[in-house]
């Protein structure tokens, strides 16, 4: 006896937490498209704030354009014909190129000269006599040189 009540007490709560599950699935899905319906109405309406704002906006570059004096284009061509010419006259008569000071100078490095003269055949003192420097760092710079090229 106890066996069978045992047996229906568990198949209720399998019963019971099937139904709230479901209860449970289905609460969360309207959620999501309440929430997706809230957006798309959201976005709507800003969309029609921007059209209005630009209905308003060409209304008044339109009220704009009413109220000035239109120009003949032909004034304006002939206008602005004049302008550039008297203006280039004017440059080209004012205008002075700019007389340089002083001639850049480029000087090659310790290292450049040292590779410079190795590639003449020079021997290694001779390299540090003439450039100043010790024969040890010539001898350094070439062989670092010599490795970087293999």
């Amino acid at each position: 006896m106890e066996a069978l009540l045992l047996i229906i007490s568990f198949l209720l709560h399998i019963i019971t937490l099937t139904i709230i599950f479901q209860l449970f699935k289905q609460r969360s899905q309207p959620n999501h498209d309440t929430q997706t319906e809230e957006m798309i109405a959201l976005l709507e309406t800003y969309l029609q704030e921007v059209k209005e704002e630009n209905d308003r906006l060409q209304k008044v570059i339109q009220e704009n354009e009413q109220k000035a004096d239109p120009i003949p284009k032909e004034k304006v061509r002939s206008a602005s014909l004049q302008d550039v010419d008297n203006s280039s006259e004017e440059n080209e008569s004012s205008y002075t190129p700019p007389i340089p000071e002083e001639e850049d100078y480029v000087e090659a490095s310790l290292q450049s000269r040292i590779l410079q003269l190795h590639h003449a055949g020079k021997t290694k003192t001779e390299i540090a006599k003439e450039l100043d420097c010790g024969k040890t760092e010539v001898e350094l710079i070439i062989k670092l040189y010599a490795k970087n090229e293999e």
